[in-house]
């Protein structure tokens, strides 16, 4: 039960990403004009910061599904939507009124509320319940080097 969870959620989250990155990707000009609400960020960095965020998730979101041990794309999701989650509530703390919170790029226009900032937590603590599932059901060490020809001394 527990590996089919974990192929569920999987399979979930690498296809939301795909989803996303996709959506940001075919108009990162818009994608960048969408992060200029924020105003958080220069406007000289506003172009690469898109294409960067919406590579990360592409790769991500490809990683998580094809590989057979996904610990570090695991990781890298949750850690991009636990950002997100911080930049969507500072945004309604500082009580920007945002028309697209960015979500999906410019295709599916979501207005940031904080409705979008409970999703957010959301999507952060299933990311976070994959990593920890994740860790726990290999019994092999993710840093060993596992080298299965050691040489042995004799005694």
């Amino acid at each position: 039960m527990k590996t089919i969870s974990l192929y569920l959620l999987r399979w979930a989250l690498g296809l939301l990403f795909i989803a996303t990155a996709v959506g940001k990707l075919l108009d990162n000009r818009g994608f960048a004009a969408i992060l200029q609400t924020y105003q958080l960020f220069p406007t000289l960095i506003l172009l690469p910061l898109g294409l960067l965020l919406s590579l990360s998730e592409l790769i991500l979101g490809i990683e998580l599904i094809r590989q057979p041990k996904p610990f570090w794309p695991s990781w890298g999701i949750f850690f991009l939507n636990l950002g997100y989650a911080v930049l969507a509530a500072v945004t309604n703390l500082r009580g920007l009124n945002l028309n697209n919170c960015g979500c999906f790029g410019v295709f599916w226009a979501r207005p940031m509320t904080w409705n979008t900032v409970t999703e957010d937590i959301i999507l952060t603590a299933v990311s976070f319940a994959f990593c920890i599932l994740l860790s726990h059901k290999t019994k092999e060490p993710y840093f060993s080097k596992g080298y299965p020809n050691e040489i042995k001394r004799p005694i």
